[in-house]
């Protein structure tokens, strides 16, 4: 269930965010996702054209531990941390996709390959 704070809409459920990257897939429909952290929270607040370009994101995702703190101290409810390093590592993973390193060097690759 996405949910909006301070100006993003977040969508905290793994689950989720899954089900509507694979739709997107399927669909062939051209998104894309932000991934949101503390500072973004900032820039959102004092650049409006920045703030539009989150806001067109199918949805943002928490990629900070700031948020949930900010969520939990500002309206008293739990959300949990999902980063964009566990989504590419959950998706790399599932060897449902075909995917493009776009990384600084070789190095970066090994690793990558090596963790997955």
């Amino acid at each position: 269930m996405k949910e909006t704070f301070f100006n993003i809409t977040y969508e905290f459920n793994q689950e989720a965010v899954g089900t509507s990257i694979l739709s997107m897939v399927e669909e062939g429909r051209p998104a894309y996702i932000c991934v949101a952290d503390g500072n973004i929270l900032t820039m959102v607040h004092h650049d409006e054209e920045y703030r539009d370009t989150v806001a067109g994101a199918e949805f943002s995702i928490c990629d900070s531990g700031w948020v949930p703190i900010y969520l939990k101290r500002i309206y008293g409810i739990d959300r949990q941390q999902y980063c964009g390093a566990q989504i590419f590592k959950e998706i790399v993973a599932s060897r449902q996709y075909s995917m493009a390193f776009l990384g600084t060097d070789d190095d970066t690759l090994a690793d990558l390959r090596t963790a997955i």
